[in-house]
């Protein structure tokens, strides 16, 4: 880090964590990570963990004339790293109240994922439409809407992220899945924004009759071109809407 003037070594740093640190504590690198999980959780605090990281990293940095402070939103390797190790130790402390490492997993993609508070409220929410069989149905149907568009950009396609052109909708479903989509992303943006994930999953979850209403009746792969890219377009929103729940493609369906 520092730019690449500095090389960091994984095991000679959690060696000097644990003999500087840890070991004066009397616990273990895992034990004062845990610690610091529960503080946070504990006590709710709101904080975005890989500022404070960066920003510990420029002080020290300063400090030991090792160079500027860190630029970049983010931030240095050596926090991201910190992060997944914290993200490691949240996902064993969660399991205790019934939250699934893979719905962990799952969560740790958002923008905010750095807030343990509101991962653990992401990943409880996400727990609760596992549970549905709505919930379960969406989960397969993203899987395959995914494995679509992913073998699309593996053939160079880079505009599905692109709105579709509702003029070029012909099909009811397909209609009808665009209607569902536009309210749903409307009122996932609001619940994200009151924090209330279980509101904004559920809303997601709502959306799976239309998807599977889609898949049965439109053939995505028109012999139209311009069909077939606006079909694949709505598969791009369809994706988009339910990455802001979480990844769903790293939720295990099978397991009870």
């Amino acid at each position: 880090f520092l730019g690449g003037g500095l090389e960091i070594d994984p095991a000679k740093s959690r060696k000097a964590l644990e003999d500087n640190l840890c070991g004066r504590l009397g616990m273990s690198l895992e034990e004062a990570a845990l610690g610091v999980i529960r503080l946070i959780l504990d006590n709710e605090i709101r904080t975005r963990l890989l500022a404070v990281f960066d920003f510990a990293w420029s002080q020290y940095a300063n400090a030991n004339s090792l160079g500027s402070p860190f630029s970049g939103s983010s931030g240095p390797e050596i926090s991201r790293n910190l992060l997944a190790f914290l993200h490691e130790r949240l996902a064993v402390h969660l399991r205790t109240a019934g939250i699934r490492h893979d719905w962990m997993n799952a969560c740790v993609t958002a923008s905010d994922a750095d807030d343990l508070v509101l991962l653990k409220k992401r990943a409880a929410s996400l727990g609760g439409i596992v549970r549905t069989d709505d919930g379960l149905n969406l989960i397969e149907a993203f899987k395959r809407v995914n494995n679509i568009l992913a073998s699309e950009e593996r053939k160079g396609a880079t505009d599905l992220n692109s709105r579709p052109e509702r003029e070029l909708l012909q099909e009811s479903e397909e209609k009808e899945l665009l209607d569902g989509l536009e309210t749903a992303s409307r009122l996932v943006n609001r619940h994200i924004k009151e924090e209330n994930f279980s509101l904004a999953a559920a809303a997601v979850a709502e959306l799976r009759p239309s998807i599977d209403n889609f898949f049965d009746h439109v053939l995505v792969n028109s012999p139209s071109p311009d069909l077939r890219r606006n079909r694949l377009r709505l598969l791009g929103e369809i994706r988009a809407t339910c990455l802001q729940i979480a990844d769903l493609t790293k939720v295990n369906t099978w397991v009870s």
